[in-house]
């Protein structure tokens, strides 16, 4: 590969390196594999038409030889213009604090040495930073210290950047009077840690070497109180003021090309990207951006309704496949086939867990979570009509989800759309409240995958969900960030964190509105998982939405994600929040699916354009994030 970086960023351990890839908004959607190494790669938008590229690593250990032999093959694979090693490190002296950030003036390798008779004789090797790199962070734009991240200790100070020498050895220091030897060898040591000096040697030891720079957070002070409360906070300073210092230009960037207005081939994601930078977007999540949790969910539901009630009731003992047949008779509801032209992979005829036949079925995954959502549907209700017990089937559910929450974890669009905040607040977008992209994040999915995303981006957001049954159904709850749960009101929108024109939230937050429910937050509060229950919810919805938010959907665009253009659900939902049947803003579908004609034509009637979504939401998210690197300037 020949392809130059401006800059390669080297972790040690996974705290720095998800530090680092949440200062600069990466995720799954930017991780890529070259040889044996995993590596994270964006474009840094610097303003004015100009970007670095960068490249971020993490070593297999956290050692100095695992630190060369990352900073040789990035160099090899990626020819970058400069090193940086990024992380955390030990304090060496009592005026340097927990969580400051230190620049290595030079990197200081104090194991060298010779054993003899007399004792142990010091050899330190010493590499310095590059001259143009430490001339460019030490006369850097003044950094204003702010992390994302509530300080270990409560208080209210901000890192401090000190120049320093940085001692660099094979062991982990935890003993103060060890740390406090190495500290008198230099006069200028301010932190102690393990991997600079590889990785300063690997850019030096070269015919042409590669200018490197070495930013520690201080974690600890390196004794017998060491511990890794404070390594979060530490590493997140140095991945900030790292991010700062980039702004600042220290290489001459690259310009980017932006394409002609007027080219032949524009953008899709074009009137999209404006609406992102505006903050008025509107995300609308459904069940297709992770089909295999709810396919699971509908087999692990019918296994549970075989067994509670097979005795009593399936006197024929049907197997989990042919139970929904029993259950809602034929046709099936799911598609349009003529039975002598139903294909034999369908679905509806083979198992759903054999997925080597069914992935021969036309577009099966479309199809298969329209057989979940009516197994999920229509088990519900059989269950409770013969058992009599909504808490029963509830309890069942919640624990099945509790098993499923553990084997999905959220994906790369997940990720991507809690990073987004971030990704804008960096580029002051929108202009109104920059790092609020979108107000509001529908979705009609009830498990929390959103919500962790969300947590692990650091980025805080509230949230409101709805009760499907029990004492409070048809209301909505809402819990605001860090807070506990609520009862919303009949007009909740003071209680809620918008911007204008919708509220005066000094701070406003992503809102993520869960429309069919949730199942995190307290056994009682029921997801929708009847048909019955979602009639409620359509013939109640106008009136139990806050109307501030009825007002977000009413102007803001929306992207439809993770639906079929025929999926019923939708259309209910679309026919009650836009009784008109039109959306009144540009708004987005993204499929993958082979609409007909008629879709095509009533979702042009509605203004929401159908948009072929490519072979995976990947893909979407790597075309999405380039419009934005190009467009959003």
């Amino acid at each position: 590969m020949t392809e130059t970086v401006d800059f390669a960023i080297i972790t040690a351990i996974q705290v720095e390196r998800e530090a680092v890839c949440q200062s600069f908004g990466l995720g799954d959607q930017h991780r890529i594999h070259q040889g044996v190494r995993t590596y994270w790669k964006t474009q840094v938008d610097l303003g004015e038409g100009h970007f670095y590229t960068l490249v971020v690593t993490q070593l297999a250990d956290a050692a100095s030889v695992d630190g060369a032999l990352a900073a040789r093959d990035a160099i090899a694979t990626w020819h970058p213009r400069a090193l940086l090693m990024v992380g955390i490190a030990g304090a060496a002296k009592e005026t340097v604090n927990l969580g400051d950030v230190v620049l290595g003036e030079e990197i200081y390798y104090y194991e060298r040495g010779k054993t003899t008779a007399a004792g142990s004789l010091p050899e330190p090797k010493q590499y310095p930073a590059d001259s143009t790199l430490w001339d460019r962070v030490i006369t850097v734009a003044p950094w204003d210290g702010q992390v994302p991240l509530p300080r270990p200790d409560g208080g209210e100070g901000r890192p401090r950047v000190i120049p320093g020498v940085i001692a660099s050895g094979e062991q982990v220091i935890a003993d103060g009077a060890v740390r406090d030897r190495i500290a008198a060898s230099n006069r200028k040591i301010a932190a102690i840690e393990m991997e600079g000096y590889g990785v300063s040697a690997a850019a030096w030891k070269l015919d042409q070497p590669v200018p490197c720079l070495v930013i520690r957070g201080i974690s600890d002070r390196a004794d017998a109180h060491k511990t890794n409360d404070w390594q979060p906070y530490a590493a997140l300073a140095a991945a900030a003021f790292t991010r700062h210092f980039l702004g600042d230009r220290p290489l001459t960037p690259q310009k980017r090309v932006y394409p002609l207005a007027d080219s032949a081939q524009p953008s899709p994601y074009r009137v999209m990207i404006d609406a992102l930078k505006n903050g008025n977007l509107v995300p609308f999540l459904g069940p297709g951006i992770h089909p295999q949790f709810y396919t699971q969910l509908a087999l692990e539901l019918a296994e549970f309704v075989k067994t509670e009630l097979w005795s009593a009731h399936l006197d024929d003992h049907p197997s989990n496949d042919k139970l929904i047949h029993k259950l809602i008779g034929i046709p099936c509801s799911v598609c349009a086939y003529w039975p002598q032209d139903r294909p034999p992979e369908c679905p509806m005829i083979e198992s759903m867990n054999e997925s080597e036949n069914i992935e021969d079925c036309p577009l099966y995954t479309e199809q298969g979570l329209a057989v979940s959502k009516i197994n999920l549907r229509y088990l519900s209700q059989y269950y409770i009509l013969k058992s009599s017990s909504l808490d029963s089937l509830y309890t069942s559910l919640y624990e099945i989800l509790s098993r499923l929450r553990k084997t999905y974890p959220p994906n790369g669009l997940h990720q991507y759309i809690a990073e987004l905040p971030t990704q804008m607040k960096a580029r002051n977008k929108p202009v109104r409240s920059p790092g609020l992209p979108f107000q509001l994040i529908l979705t009609t999915n009830y498990d929390d995958m959103i919500e962790q995303a969300f947590l692990k981006a650091q980025q805080p957001f509230d949230v409101i969900f709805y009760v499907a049954d029990g004492p409070e159904k048809g209301r909505f709850k809402y819990q605001a960030y860090q807070e506990t749960v609520k009862t919303m009101t009949s007009d909740g929108s003071s209680q809620l964190p918008l911007r204008s024109p919708w509220g005066n939230c000094p701070q406003p937050r992503p809102i993520i509105l869960k429309l069919f429910g949730t199942w995190e937050q307290a056994w009682e509060n029921h997801f929708i998982a009847t048909d019955e229950q979602l009639a409620y919810l359509i013939s109640t919805l106008k009136q139990s939405l806050p109307p501030s938010l009825i007002s977000i959907l009413t102007r803001g665009n929306l992207l439809f994600l993770g639906y079929s253009p025929s999926d019923s659900d939708l259309q209910l939902l679309i026919n009650c929040l836009w009784p008109e049947n039109k959306l009144a803003s540009k708004s987005w579908l993204l499929h993958q699916a082979k609409p007909g004609d008629l879709e095509k034509e009533l979702w042009k009637t509605r203004n929401v354009e159908l948009l072929p979504m490519g072979a995976s939401l990947e893909d979407f998210v790597d075309d999405f994030q380039a419009d934005i690197d190009t467009l959003i300037r």
